[in-house]
């Protein structure tokens, strides 16, 4: 091969490289935007990152929201209970409304408004002033809401929204009892709250509401169960309902008509049953349907001392960490109401309580109302 022919076959593979590394250049800019620099990955998985809210599912993405403002963050829920003396869940579980279902979130963005954002649609469902589950959540997925107009109702947020009681109300909350997430178990846990596990939720069966000047019990239809109250309600279960007058405590049924026609210091539900503090500072249950004692009477300095805690067919009353007596119960109130009462001496003596029960618990009953109707008879109104 002469130079010349060399020459030329060396401009050939000259050219043969240039073009290859021109047309794979090309290519690289045909499938890429090199205007637009890369978004950053947010690695770490934190919540609200690079301008975005961030959903997740443990490991996996669900879903992104582009904020429109710098306070843009996941909802929180409000407690308003504490305005009242209501007796609330009270527990330290946290305010941020986490994600619901997979599919929905409460996020805050550009005002003091609450979006109900559809994580699978990126859409905007519908706005609300505030929300309220307690940080622990309500059974069934329900969320007590305030709407523009600045009235509550209740929805049920889960595969869809739903509208579950109207907005028509000053004020909605639940009282303060657990029930079980475990739908193999029953669902109905009658005690007041001791303490959270994740595998419960609060029972939002019923409802306590203030309409203008009438508090009242409603169930998750919006039937109302009580009569209007003037007096503000503390506490109620499925037949009672304690109200508040001052410091003084009265329970009566659901047609407002009393179950003890004196005043206490203190009501609290066991079960079927009532836990009582008197004006004179003794504890005792009380059987609500034969309206009788069904345990000796314990002085006591303060509320938190005394745990009642139920142990098959026995409450175990403990005061000050120690079991001062077992109360045989059956399984319905409305059986016979003189129960067996089954002292433990050993702790009792060493537990150093006062026991000033008599022998005839009957009278008892009947004098304590006596005494203590005379001069503190019941006066809350009701709306008949």
């Amino acid at each position: 091969m002469n130079s010349n022919n060399k020459v030329v076959f060396g401009l050939i593979i000259a050219l043969l490289v240039i073009s290859t590394v021109c047309a794979g250049y090309g290519i690289y800019l045909s499938t890429t935007d090199i205007t637009k620099p890369k978004e950053p990955e947010n690695i770490t998985r934190a919540p609200k990152f690079n301008g975005k809210l961030y959903f997740y599912d443990n490991l996996l993405l669900l879903g992104t929201y582009k904020c429109n403002s710098e306070d843009c963050q996941f909802a929180n829920t409000i407690i308003d209970d504490d305005e009242y003396n209501l007796n609330y869940y009270k527990e330290d579980v946290g305010t941020s409304l986490s994600v619901i279902n997979n599919k929905y979130a409460f996020i805050k963005d550009n005002g003091d408004d609450i979006l109900l954002y559809n994580i699978d649609s990126s859409e905007v469902v519908d706005t609300y002033k505030a929300v309220k589950n307690y940080g622990i959540g309500l059974y069934n997925n329900y969320y007590i809401v305030e709407n523009k107009d600045e009235l509550w109702g209740v929805i049920k947020v889960d595969n869809t929204k739903e509208d579950i009681i109207d907005f028509k109300y000053d004020f909605i909350g639940v009282h303060n009892v657990l029930v079980n997430l475990d739908e193999s178990n029953d669902n109905t846990n009658t005690q007041e709250n001791e303490q959270t596990n994740t595998n419960q939720t609060l029972d939002s069966s019923l409802f306590i509401v203030k309409e203008k000047d009438s508090w009242k019990i409603i169930d998750d239809t919006g039937k109302e169960k009580s009569i209007g109250f003037r007096t503000q309600i503390y506490d109620y279960n499925d037949k009672y309902v304690i109200t508040l007058i001052g410091s003084d405590y009265y329970i009566n049924n659901m047609s407002g008509v009393p179950i003890l026609t004196y005043s206490l210091t203190s009501i609290k539900f066991v079960g079927d049953y009532i836990g009582v503090v008197d004006i004179d500072s003794k504890y005792y249950l009380v059987d609500p349907v034969s309206k009788k004692e069904i345990s000796n009477k314990y002085t006591v300095s303060n509320t938190d001392e005394i745990n009642p805690r139920f142990n098959n067919n026995k409450i175990e009353l403990i005061i000050n960490g120690m079991i001062v007596e077992y109360v045989n119960i059956t399984s319905s109130n409305n059986q016979d109401s003189d129960k067996n009462i089954t002292n433990d001496s050993n702790t009792s003596d060493n537990n150093n309580v006062e026991n000033n029960v008599s022998n005839n618990t009957d009278n008892n009953v009947e004098n304590n109302t006596l005494n203590n109707s005379n001069n503190q008879t019941i006066n809350q109104e009701v709306n008949q």
